[in-house]
């Protein structure tokens, strides 16, 4: 399963749900969003950073909290700003190459 920082809130619970009921899963790219429960971003008006929140508490099978915890990868892929530009999409190769 490809993951990485996007993978927030249902996508993190499902990658929690897979990673916890099925070992079987193999993890590829970066750690998910580590957040869960309708979360919400605000930008702070006098430094005009992002920050995101989550509104309540959700616990993965395991019985860990989601928020703060989430999913690491099993392969963790770095991907390259010259791969970016190239519309190159690291994680997708090294998983391509893992199921050959």
């Amino acid at each position: 399963m490809l993951i990485n920082e996007l993978s927030f809130s249902a996508a993190d619970n499902l990658a929690c749900c897979l990673r916890d009921e099925h070992p079987d899963v193999v993890f590829v790219g970066q750690p998910t969003g580590v957040g869960s429960g309708a979360p919400r971003t605000f930008e702070l008006p006098s430094t005009g950073a992002t920050v995101r929140f989550c509104t309540m508490r959700v616990f993965a099978p395991n019985g860990e909290a989601i928020e703060g915890t989430g999913v690491q990868p099993d392969i963790a892929v770095r991907q390259t700003a010259e791969q970016y530009r190239e519309g190159v999409d690291a994680a997708l190769e090294v998983a391509l190459t893992a199921l050959e």
